[in-house]
């Protein structure tokens, strides 16, 4: 089966493995799949953030670990969360020198993992917002050097005291 590549999937849990890194860190590797391919999720215990981490997605896919007092097994040997469902964001990251898509994030099945999504009538009165407080009346959006120049001139959108804005922050 194929590796699924950068995207966002709809995906349900085809295996579980437990293992060791190559420095000995105990892991759990789940493998998500769907129509188009798989790509497995490695989750760790060696640190607080990662075992809290590890404990939220084995209780998204169903599985509470306090509950089934870590036995850890249930999910290896008797397949505890295969079959469960969830929606993936895989990105591609790169380390020495090589590109590999990971799996970055694990919500529940038909979420992006945002709580509070906006309709499309919000979407555009948002939007409306943005254009108002940053181009004024002007027809057109400027460009990161367009803001830089207004910027270095004292131009630019009205900011109040307590304003923390930094151009090069702005992800353009």
């Amino acid at each position: 089966m194929a590796r699924l590549t950068a995207g966002t999937y709809e995906v349900e849990v085809r295996s579980v493995a437990l293992g060791t890194t190559q420095s000995g860190k105990e892991q759990i590797g789940i493998e998500f799949a769907n129509d188009e391919g798989s790509i497995t999720w490695y989750g760790y215990f060696h640190t607080d953030g990662a075992y809290k981490y590890t404990c939220k997605i084995l209780l998204l896919l169903g599985w509470d670990p306090v509950t089934h007092r870590w036995a850890m097994e249930q999910l290896v040997d008797e397949g505890a969360i295969n079959g469960a469902k969830a929606s993936i964001e895989i990105e591609d990251e790169e380390y020495q020198g090589k590109t590999t898509a990971k799996v970055k994030w694990i919500n529940l099945p038909g979420s992006s993992g945002m709580r509070n999504k906006m309709d499309k009538t919000d979407a555009e009165r948002f939007a409306e917002r943005l254009r108002r407080r940053y181009m004024g009346d002007a027809p057109k959006i400027k460009t990161a050097d367009e803001f830089r120049e207004d910027a270095a001139k004292g131009e630019g959108p009205e900011m109040g005291p307590d304003d923390d804005f930094n151009l090069d922050s702005v992800p353009f």
